[in-house]
């Protein structure tokens, strides 16, 4: 293989990588909204503060993966 071939093979790992952490990111933010909602709408018996928590947590997660796919995807 040669020296440019092996690095397209990089950069084409790289960009499939940073969209994975993307679609992660997407997946957890759903899954946060969504989840919430039905306590947010007065339908569960959760508390205030657990649904705040996992908003809270939720939110953190979906940042942080959106910045590695940002840095795999920048470098």
């Amino acid at each position: 293989m040669t020296q440019k071939e092996e690095k397209e093979k990089q950069k084409v790992s790289r960009q499939e990588t940073g969209k994975l952490f993307y679609d992660l990111c997407k997946a957890t933010f759903t899954v946060t909204v969504l989840g919430n909602l039905a306590p947010l709408l007065g339908l569960g018996t959760t508390s205030w503060t657990e649904v705040i928590w996992f908003l809270l947590l939720g939110l953190a997660l979906t940042i942080g993966l959106f910045f590695i796919g940002f840095k795999i995807l920048n470098r």
